[in-house]
C-alpha cells in the first residue's frame, strides 16, 4: 500500500465494511449489475465463485467498521471525521469516466459515516495515469 493509513489491515477491512454495494447496485445501477463478489466477472476464465470469495468478502457493517478503526487508533474528532496522532483519516480516489464517479460518490458517503474523509478526484484519462504513477497519493481506479 502507497498510503501510510493503508498499511494497518484493520483500516482495509474497516473500508471493506463500510461500503454498501448492494445500494450501489440498487441505486446506481439501477438494479441492472450484480454485487460484486470477486476481483473478476463470474463469465471470465479462471474466476473464482461466489462460495469461493465469500471468506474474503466484507459484509456491511458500519459499527464493525467504527469498531476497527477505533481499535486501530483513528479517534472521532470535532467534526466526525477521524483522526490519528494529529492526522486525518483520509485519502484521494482517483476516477477517470462519469460513470465511475456515480459509483464512487456513495461510497466517499459511506466511508464518512463511519469517519473517514474520501476525496473524489476525476481526471482525464492521461492524467489520472500519471497521477497513480507519480505514487505520491492513494492509488485506485474504478475500471
Amino acid at each position: 500500500m502507497e498510503k501510510e493509513i493503508f498499511k494497518d489491515a484493520r483500516v482495509r477491512k474497516a473500508v471493506a465494511h463500510a461500503v454498501n454495494r448492494q445500494e450501489i447496485v440498487q441505486f446506481v445501477m439501477k438494479g441492472q449489475a450484480d454485487v460484486s463478489h470477486g476481483f473478476l466477472h463470474p463469465l471470465v476464465a479462471g474466476a473464482s465463485t461466489k462460495e469461493q470469495m465469500r471468506p474474503f468478502m466484507a459484509d456491511f457493517e458500519l459499527d464493525k467498521s467504527r469498531q476497527l478503526l477505533t481499535e486501530a487508533g483513528w479517534t472521532p474528532g470535532a467534526s466526525g471525521m477521524r483522526q490519528k496522532d494529529g492526522k486525518p483519516l483520509s485519502a484521494n480516489l482517483y476516477v477517470f469516466t462519469e460513470l465511475h464517479e456515480r459509483i464512487v460518490t456513495p461510497v466517499q458517503a459511506q466511508l464518512r459515516q463511519v469517519g473517514f474523509d474520501l476525496q473524489l478526484k476525476r481526471l482525464e484519462a492521461a492524467a489520472f495515469t500519471s497521477a497513480t504513477r507519480a505514487g505520491s497519493t492513494t492509488r485506485a481506479s474504478c475500471r
